[in-house]
């Protein structure tokens, strides 16, 4: 009987030391997602902002060679990341891709006009940073007007805020289930 007792003993011992070393194995593993989410964060935050485009439309009629010499004084300014030329003709096969149909039969000249697409750095992507750029891209006189996705600008830090805090308290609930298995 005394055996019989040991060895059930011995099996519930087993049982918790496994389930304990898959629970602190888990929480680990969690807390280090969190951490490593936690070091990226900025990093990850900074290749989004770096891959939202500002896009500069030229007036009409702006010769391509005018165009490429307004990209160049453009690429020296110490927002711009880089920066491509998107010409009329460019930009109309883009637009004819993305709609599926050519719709410039209807016009007599395009009403796609020619840009220069340019990536910002990163520190540039705050909202006064952002005004100010735009305010100076518009000094230009070739460029009519100058936009950007500001939405989604702001909806980056918000997003990996909320990401860091569901990781969180993910791991906060997994800690609480674990001592509750304890008690």
């Amino acid at each position: 009987m005394r055996r019989k007792r040991n060895k059930i003993l011995k099996k519930r011992i087993a049982g918790a030391s496994a389930s304990s070393v898959i629970s602190i194995s888990l929480v680990l593993l969690l807390v280090g997602l969190a951490a490593i989410l936690a070091l990226n964060a900025n990093s990850i935050e900074n290749y989004f902002k770096e891959n939202i485009q500002v896009t500069a439309f030229l007036h009409q009629g702006t010769s391509e060679a005018k165009a490429l010499k307004l990209q160049k004084s453009l690429e020296q300014e110490a927002f711009v990341k880089s920066t491509r030329y998107v010409s009329v003709e460019e930009g109309t096969k883009e637009l004819v891709d993305m709609l599926g149909e050519d719709f410039t039969d209807v016009f007599v000249n395009s009403p796609i006009p020619s840009a220069i697409e340019i990536l910002l750095h990163a520190e540039y992507f705050q909202s006064d940073s952002l005004d100010y750029v735009l305010n100076k891209l518009v000094e230009y006189p070739l460029i009519e007007s100058a936009t950007t996705q500001a939405a989604m600008v702001d909806s980056i830090g918000e997003v990996m805020a909320q990401v860091g805090l569901v990781l969180s308290l993910v791991v906060i609930l997994h800690q609480g289930q674990r001592y509750e298995n304890f008690s």
